[in-house]
């Protein structure tokens, strides 16, 4: 994939989410399929759209169509240099290069924390930073995983298993929500319950206190 060259527009603008900013796509399938849908959720798995129900979408392709315009718009490219510099305790260098002899016109440089690799130029601000930014992703500087520390409903488990008083249930590929449908009771009713999830960690919950709490 050439990054570098990729023109600014909604391709650049979906990788940007899903390799930098951490957006997914959560699908809901557990119902009547007129009732399903796709939603397009950040990295703290909040729908990127908080409209309802204009943020449910009969297709994933739709979904993504809720992906803000990173390369183009510049509040939606601030808000990737906000992740990068929360990310990576770094900062951002921005600068228009109209004075620097044999530059063409116009030419915008973004860096994040220095360095070549981290470096690029565009005609607008807004893709400059983006370039930057996947840049970062490409040389595998972007954190590969975020620490979660809270559930919410649609964080989705991946890999899991959940005990519940000794018993192992299998809870793979469900979100948090379906699984706190699906296993409901026996979780309010057991002296001991613990989810290990490869997306989320560890966790137990305390019935008295009526709240999960995360493990080491």
């Amino acid at each position: 994939m050439d990054i570098i060259n990729m023109l600014p527009g909604r391709e650049k603008d979906c990788l940007i989410a899903e390799k930098v900013m951490g957006y997914s796509i959560y699908h809901y399938d557990k119902d009547h399929p007129d009732n399903c849908y796709y939603m397009l959720m950040d990295n703290e798995f909040n729908p990127v759209n908080a409209i309802y129900p204009s943020n449910q979408k009969k297709t994933e392709a739709e979904a993504w169509e809720d992906c803000p315009n990173f390369s183009t718009d510049i509040a939606a490219a601030f808000e990737v240099v906000e992740k990068i510099r929360k990310d990576l305790n770094g900062w951002i260098g921005l600068q228009l290069l109209s004075d620097v002899p044999g530059t063409p016109p116009g030419t915008w440089l973004a860096c994040f924390g220095g360095g070549r690799q981290n470096t690029a130029f565009a005609t607008t601000a807004p893709d400059a930073i983006c370039k930057a930014a996947l840049n970062l992703w490409r040389t595998g500087m972007m954190p590969k995983i975020k620490p979660y520390d809270k559930l919410l409903p649609y964080h989705l488990l991946g890999e899991a298993e959940l005990t519940i008083d000794g018993i192992p249930w299998d809870a793979s590929n469900m979100s948090f929500q379906d699984m706190t449908t699906t296993y409901g009771y026996e979780i309010g009713t057991a002296e001991k319950v613990v989810l290990v999830s490869s997306e989320v960690g560890t966790w137990r919950y305390y019935r008295q206190a009526m709240k999960w709490q995360k493990e080491g």
